[in-house]
């Protein structure tokens, strides 16, 4: 059967079939940049959060068709343009020419250059085609990937009870078809490296499958179905968010959840997502959005009553998010307890703005147990949870309000509110406010702010963006945040702050750079503390980055960047960090390769640095620098034709002053590491 499969996957990927464009090296560049700025220490999967821009690229967003949630999925522009866009053509009719675009109050020339490539006034995306021209007329793409670190890990030589049960490959396999944005169906499989194949806990094969259909505007009332698997984004997340949404980051402007309610999933994160059936449904000014999703989630067993065997899963210590199912413990946790999520939201829509109620809730079939540490003394515990929420927004002018007020079923409430300043000339700002209570509970929320649990935290943000001229622009930022209770190795109230400042300098089209500097001050637990009370001391961190992106020619591109951390905890030695790394990019017209050589020296692991990588295509990775070495990796790909694409990537870390790479399982003896990563694309 193994076999088997594994022929049918060779012989799919390398069979070519019609119509269907190529990514433009442009597209990717733009996507790669907008990552890039996304921010550091995120674990977010981002392999196909972009996908909808190579689909723009190919069939491009019709500006005289299109409706304001379209401009919402596009995703490049904020509430204020999409506003002012709409406006612009209610008042002035059609545009005839995507020159326009400059007429428009609040577009500048970075954003009417970030969206060229995705949008036309002609016969583009966005037309009145009947369902069976989009069941027949989309585009179909197979992807494939493999990949394997090279060096023997301990997982796989150890005859420990504990030792992963797979061999050392990863494998994935997508299948998607999509019109656009408004209809896609698809499957994608995943095993990770450790985990069985075709035997032992996984004889049907992968380890994680995953199957949705998905469909937008299939009439005046019915404006999405989703069945499988989906995501679903309320508000501003604070009760339901499993999409990606900004942090704080350069793009400064960002604070704003904005997505439509109701999105397809096709990627491998186990947990951010929703498994079963969801609609979003029209009624003039109204519109309804239910869901519910019944999925089993990994946890962890504290108790097991073996006396009833319907009633075998008693309490459950801890969710596992990993994903991984990789030898008897993680396998022991796989699937064990059962989750039903149901809720939804109902809208009216104002003429520029719009105010909804939503509800989540969520019942398992096992008690949440919490530990008996002080910081968990408001977590959520039991087996069922009510959320309840309403979020508004409203644009006057240049001005955008935004914001989600919630309570959970204890009373406990959390406030978010916002607003976004657009003057049209010179300078952009936001500010954001968050309150969470210590004893708000959610189990989907994930909303703005210094953490990702939407509790025990409330602060400030102020982002702004000043255009000098054409060639100069600021982005800065400033947070600051308390915690009201403890938090782990917090054992007392706390607070914290965090500044950005970045100046980019652009002195021709294809030459750009920045400075940066970050500061950030978090109370933490002394280290090595003596006392029998723990006591907070302040732990700050800075950063400063020099990075320089230039054209030599239309096809050659380097990168240069230098960076300089200093962490401090107020009582030990400052801890130092240096990065420096050269980029090379070559974008022909169906051969691209790109690589980096780096140097690092970090002290310690507190002074780590984070720096974007490229990937193969829809993929992602911000890994961090530590310790003392260097890297090195080469990424080529080729376009066969505009129907196969095939890449390759090989990268390499090597520490100069480590004995060992990694730890407990997944730790090499020896100084390197080294990974090597296959994918092929089929578009039909």
């Amino acid at each position: 059967m193994k076999n088997t499969f594994l022929l049918i996957i060779t012989f799919a990927t390398s069979f070519s079939m019609a119509n269907a464009q190529i990514e433009t090296p442009e597209n990717q560049i733009i996507i790669e940049d907008a990552v890039d700025q996304i921010g550091e220490e995120t674990d977010f999967n981002f392999d196909t959060e972009f996908e909808n821009l190579g689909a723009y690229a190919n069939k491009q967003l019709n500006l005289n068709r299109a409706n304001e949630d379209d401009f919402k999925a596009f995703g490049l522009l904020n509430p204020i343009q999409i506003q002012s866009l709409l406006t612009y053509r209610n008042d002035v009719g059609d545009f005839i020419s995507i020159y326009e675009l400059q007429a428009i109050p609040n577009f500048d020339l970075d954003i009417i250059q970030q969206i060229l490539p995705y949008v036309s006034v002609g016969n583009g995306l966005i037309g009145k085609e009947d369902f069976l021209s989009r069941l027949t007329k989309g585009d179909a793409t197979i992807y494939t990937r493999f990949r394997r670190v090279l060096e023997a890990q301990e997982g796989y030589e150890t005859d420990k009870d504990n030792a992963y049960l797979g061999d050392k490959n990863q494998y994935y396999f997508r299948f998607r078809y999509n019109y656009d944005t408004r209809l896609s169906y698809g499957i994608t499989m995943e095993k990770d490296p450790g985990e069985d194949f075709f035997s032992g806990s996984n004889p049907q094969g992968f380890d994680y499958m995953s199957a949705h259909f998905y469909a937008r505007d299939l009439s005046k009332n019915i404006k999405t179905v989703a069945i499988g698997d989906y995501k679903v984004s309320l508000g501003q997340g604070l009760t339901m968010w499993s999409g990606f949404g900004f942090g704080k980051s350069a793009a400064a402007l960002n604070t704003k959840r904005q997505s439509i309610p109701i999105l397809p999933y096709t990627s491998v994160n186990e947990n951010l997502f929703q498994r079963g059936a969801a609609a979003t449904f029209s009624f003039n000014q109204f519109s309804l959005t239910t869901f519910v999703s019944s999925r089993n989630l990994d946890a962890n067993i504290s108790s097991i009553d073996t006396s009833n065997f319907e009633e075998d899963v008693q309490a459950i210590s801890a969710f596992q998010i990993s994903g991984f199912h990789r030898n008897k413990a993680e396998i022991e946790d796989e699937k064990a307890v059962h989750q039903l999520l149901y809720g939804g939201s109902l809208a009216y829509k104002l003429r520029r703005g719009k105010i909804a109620l939503n509800s989540v809730y969520a019942k398992y079939n096992a008690t949440i147990e919490t530990n008996d540490n002080l910081y968990n003394l408001n977590r959520f515990s039991g087996n069922e949870l009510l959320n309840i929420s309403t979020d508004y927004e409203y644009t006057y002018r240049n001005l955008h309000f935004f914001g989600e007020t919630a309570m959970s079923d204890n009373r406990g409430l959390a406030t978010l509110n916002g607003l976004l300043v657009t003057t049209g000339k010179a300078v952009d700002f936001t500010i954001l406010q968050r309150y969470f209570s210590t004893d708000f509970q959610t189990v989907a929320g994930n909303a703005f702010g210094e953490t990702r649990n939407v509790n025990n935290e409330s602060g400030v943000f102020l982002g702004i963006q000043i255009y000098f001229n054409q060639a100069w622009k600021m982005s800065a930022y400033f947070d600051n945040w308390q915690h009201k209770w403890l938090k782990f190795n917090i054992d007392a109230p706390s607070v914290g702050s965090e500044y950005l400042v970045q100046l980019n300098y652009r002195p021709s089209r294809g030459t750009e750079m920045y400075l940066r500097y970050r500061n950030e001050t978090k109370e933490r637990n002394a280290t090595n503390s003596e006392t029998a009370i723990n006591y907070l001391i302040s732990n700050q961190k800075t950063q400063f980055r020099f990075h320089l992106s230039s054209k030599l020619t239309p096809a050659f591109t380097i990168k240069s960047r230098v960076e300089f951390a200093r962490f401090y905890n107020g009582i030990d030695a400052p801890e130092n960090g240096f990065l420096v790394y050269q980029d090379l990019a070559y974008n022909g017209r169906n051969f691209r390769f790109s690589t980096r050589f780096a140097l690092f020296d970090t002290e310690t692991y507190n002074a780590r640095i984070y720096a974007y990588e490229s990937d193969l295509l829809y993929n992602f990775s911000i890994p961090a620098y530590y310790y003392k070495g260097s890297r090195f990796y080469l990424n080529c790909r080729y376009n066969f034709s505009k129907y196969f694409l095939l890449e390759a990537r090989f990268s390499r870390t090597t520490f100069y002053n480590r004995d060992f790479v990694g730890s407990a399982l997944e730790m090499i003896e020896g100084s390197s590491r080294s990974e090597i990563k296959m994918q092929a694309r089929v578009r039909f």
